[in-house]
């Protein structure tokens, strides 16, 4: 029984490790999308409404 919860253990360790290892190789991102909030609503989900986005978050 404890060579189970060992084996399992040092299996979590090995995929932690593998998925933090491959997110430091990830250092810049990109999204793609539209900003918008619950005041505009899905009428502000387009790129024309992006000098309301911008208002928004810096307020």
């Amino acid at each position: 029984m404890k060579r189970a919860i060992t084996m399992c253990s040092l299996l979590a360790v090995l995929i932690a490790t593998i998925s933090l290892a491959t997110v430091a190789d990830n250092k810049t991102m990109t999204w793609t999308g539209w900003i918008s909030d619950s005041s505009c609503g899905v009428k502000g989900a387009n790129a024309a409404h992006k000098a309301c986005a911008k208002t928004c978050m810096k307020e």
